[in-house]
């Protein structure tokens, strides 16, 4: 997917890529929603919503997840110069 930050939709795009990339990694680990929203202190549904896309995080919280999901801040996010992840 690119990636265009001049976009009027890519606060959108990006955060639902965001979302993706922190369910794929909490699927990795066999952790739940439930599991991963006790660990930041947000509910089940918070993480749902994250994962697809219709709450934007803070950066604390994108911090907390990294830190939990044992991933870098940066594996979360498109890479900047290509505006894909691949």
């Amino acid at each position: 997917m690119e990636f265009d930050v001049f976009e009027e939709d890519f606060s959108e795009k990006l955060d639902k890529y965001v979302g993706q990339k922190i369910k794929m990694y909490r699927q990795k680990k066999k952790m739940s929603q439930k599991e991963l929203g006790k660990l930041i202190g947000v509910g089940d549904s918070a993480i749902s919503a994250y994962e697809l896309g219709k709450n934007s995080l803070t950066l604390s919280i994108i911090f907390k997840i990294a830190k939990i999901l044992d991933v870098k801040v940066n594996d979360l996010f498109p890479d900047v110069e290509q505006g894909t992840d691949e």
